[in-house]
């Protein structure tokens, strides 16, 4: 029995240690909006699940095809205000995110807290 327990324990603790550091609930610091990121399909994706924003749409994909690049992640941010898709290149330094928004030759930095 304690050879079972030990084996479970070892297994849970490598999936922590793969699991991406950007998985989980993260607070935008804009309108109180609260986004969800989890692999969907060996892809992380980000939803809204809650804001004060009136034009935001609980459920709605606001982060798309990240994928791990270099020390971050790179994919799709949705710009709720403009409804435009921009690139985005995700850093993860414990329990902030720093997002760096590409529009052209212009880019604008985010900053994420983790919720849980």
């Amino acid at each position: 029995m304690k050879i079972v327990v030990a084996f479970l324990s070892i297994i849970c603790l490598f999936q922590k240690i793969n699991e991406s550091p950007i998985i989980g609930t993260w607070n935008t610091q804009e309108d109180n909006t609260r986004i969800q990121i989890v692999e969907e399909k060996g892809v992380l994706v980000g939803r809204i699940i809650s804001s004060d924003n009136k034009k935001a749409q609980v459920d709605k994909v606001i982060l798309k095809g990240l994928i791990k690049s270099g020390n971050g992640w790179t994919g799709k941010i949705f710009a709720v205000k403009r409804n435009e898709w921009y690139d985005v290149e995700i850093i993860s330094k414990k329990n902030i995110l720093n997002l760096k928004i590409q529009v052209g030759i212009v880019h604008k930095n985010l900053i994420w807290e983790r919720l849980y």
